[in-house]
Order: structure tokens, then sequence, then C-alpha cells
């Protein structure tokens, strides 16, 4: 049989309430009209959606969880989206499942909040990319 060589992986969006919630979700969690949305206050609601409902990315139980689904569906790895050094310690968590899974990662930068991103979290970004499981392309 022919060996796949192909990459399957996810766009990840590590930022689904936890910390950057809107306080009326955590308050009225039955009742807010963005339970089921990512929400930041400051940015606008966002047209992410969970298929799952609302749920906390900062809970192990449910990174422990996505990552056991999405090796289970035959995904390589993740691609992590970055905004914000305030999810370093989710991405840690993310980072650390997939190596516990034998599943790769990597970084996506995203400045649109945070334009200097990269020169705040240099120092993260370098301990990330010298995982082991960390993608490289073409080196």
């Amino acid at each position: 049989f022919q060996v796949r060589t192909t990459k399957y992986v996810t766009h990840y969006l590590p930022w689904f309430l936890g910390a950057h919630a809107d306080p009326a979700c955590a308050a009225k969690p039955l009742t807010c009209a963005y339970r089921d949305d990512h929400w930041c206050s400051s940015y606008g609601n966002s047209f992410y959606a969970s298929n799952k409902g609302a749920y906390d990315i900062t809970d192990q139980g449910v990174i422990d969880q996505q990552l056991d689904e999405m090796k289970d569906a035959g995904l390589d790895g993740i691609w992590i989206d970055y905004q914000s050094a305030n999810w370093d310690f989710v991405v840690d968590k993310l980072i650390a499942g997939t190596k516990a899974r034998g599943m790769h990662f990597s970084i996506l930068i995203d400045d649109t909040i945070n334009a200097d991103i990269m020169e705040r979290s240099r120092t993260e970004m370098v301990k990330w990319m010298q995982e082991p499981h960390h993608y490289r392309h073409q080196g």
C-alpha cells in the first residue's frame, strides 16, 4: 500500500469563551444571546460559532476531548490561530496535547488586534517553534 504524504490539519481557534467571554455569557449562560458564538467585547461578535455549543477552551477536559476527536478523525495536526499573548497558557496546553497524541502544530500569527504581536511574543514563538512536532516547511 502507499504511504499517505498529504497532511490533514485544522485551523484551531483557541479563544472560545475562557478569558475572552463577554461577561453576560458568564452571568446568564442560558439566556446570553452569544452563548454559542465567539465573543470578544473589544472586537465584536464574530461569525465563528461552535457546532457543539458553548465551551471553555481554558478547561483541560475540553482541550483533551477536542484533540482526541481530531486525532480519531485522522487529522495530523492543528494550526493554532494566535492573536494575543493572553492565550499563551492555552497554546502551551494545546502544544502539549498534540505532542502526547503524536500530532503536529503550527502557529498562525494574526495581528489584526495586536499589530506588535510578533515583537511581544518573540520569546514564546521561539520556544514553540523549537518543539520537535512543530510543522516545518522545507527545513
